[in-house]
């Protein structure tokens, strides 16, 4: 027993020394990234079901917004919803999003004026709006709207 204490002694003395030799310990052969900023992308629930919520959104993550608990990120359930809307991501390199319509029949909204249908996608920069159904109105990026250009 005595022997066998010994040498699992040794045995995590030798496995403490080799880590340190090759660099496992924090800080060693790593990039510092203890104070990188992570951007983050934002949306905002401006009006409707999630009305002064926000979202954080990481670069090239999407989320997914309908009536579908069991596939989308942001549930709604109001009229002209489908179960599967549209979808946004957040582009970290150029600071803009790209939100796509995958509904079926769902229309939605920009405040742009553009209508995007079945399919069809826009690229949205900091402070669009986007207009979903009845009333549920999101805005990307981390500037606040004026409660004058809602509708």
């Amino acid at each position: 027993m005595f022997i066998w204490c010994i040498l699992s002694g040794m045995f995590i003395l030798f496995l403490a020394a080799l880590c340190l030799m090759t660099g496992f310990k924090k800080g060693i052969d790593e990039k510092n990234t203890e104070n990188a900023a992570v951007k983050l992308g934002c949306i905002r629930g401006i009006d409707g079901e999630y009305r002064g919520r926000e979202f954080s959104i990481h670069a090239g993550d999407e989320i997914r917004i309908g009536r579908n608990g069991r596939e989308n990120d942001l549930v709604l359930d109001s009229y002209g919803i489908e179960e599967k809307h549209c979808v946004i991501v957040y582009e970290e390199n150029t600071e803009k999003y790209l939100v796509k319509n995958v509904s079926e029949r769902g229309v939605c909204r920009l405040a742009s004026g553009i209508l995007l249908k079945k399919e069809e996608s826009a690229v949205l920069e900091e402070g669009d709006l986007i207009d979903l159904g009845e009333s549920q109105i999101f805005q990307v990026g981390e500037r606040k709207v004026d409660e004058n250009h809602i509708r």
